[in-house]
């Protein structure tokens, strides 16, 4: 049996609005369990039993609803920052 996994997330939030559209997303998903979505602490937890959905299944979820995601921690192990996610370097431009 699979270990049981708890995600957790600092999304950028300003409403409720915000933190509604997360929790639908994510409510939606089967074998996942919305524990907390607050946009004043900016923080989502989520907990799987099984593992599935895998932490990057919920990142991507939550990246969908357009809300930038600071970090994540999948069992409290730091798994995805956005400072060091690799972003598309532009090439330079000449004048």
């Amino acid at each position: 049996m699979a270990a049981s996994h708890v995600y957790t997330f600092n999304v950028q939030m300003t409403c409720g609005g915000c933190s509604g559209a997360v929790s639908r997303v994510l409510t939606k998903m089967d074998g996942l369990q919305v524990k907390k979505v607050e946009w004043e602490s900016k923080e989502v937890i989520a907990e799987s039993e099984t593992g599935e959905p895998s932490f990057d299944d919920v990142l991507a979820k939550i990246q969908k609803t357009g809300k930038k995601v600071n970090w994540g921690e999948d069992n409290g192990e730091r798994r995805y920052s956005a400072d060091e996610a690799a972003e598309p370097t532009k090439a330079t431009q000449g004048p």
